[in-house]
């Protein structure tokens, strides 16, 4: 387990602050630390809500590559257009508690599709 806690550190960019207490860490860093608990559990479904809103597009992009791959489904709620349509293959829009659309993300390549995106977040 040790060895696998350490890999999984290192995947994430926290390696350096393995043993350091949650309250000495950043928000990013924290973030990590979240995600990290949740891909060790070895879940097969990822359930997140902004799980990369504290880290920079890089580390955002790596760390939702890496919850892709060690996951079989995957749901999180983003305010990052570009991320959402980069990772995932399907877009629901929820507007007012309620879902306004539910497309594959190659709808989105349209023009009325994004115009949905639009008003989605006008």
């Amino acid at each position: 387990p040790k060895a696998s806690v350490s890999e999984l550190a290192l995947q994430l960019g926290i390696l350096e602050q393995l043993w350091q207490t949650v309250d000495k860490l950043s928000g990013g860093q924290r973030q990590r630390v979240g995600i990290g608990r949740a891909l060790f559990r070895r879940q097969n479904t990822f359930l997140g809500d902004e799980p990369v809103s504290s880290l920079d597009p890089l580390q955002a992009q790596s760390i939702l590559e890496l919850i892709n791959a060690r996951h079989q489904t995957v749901v999180v709620a983003l305010h990052n257009r570009s991320q959402a349509l980069t990772h995932f293959d399907r877009i629901i829009g929820l507007k007012a508690g309620r879902i306004a659309f539910d497309l594959p993300v190659a709808h989105f390549q349209h023009g009325d599709a994004q115009a949905l995106l639009e008003r989605l977040y006008a």
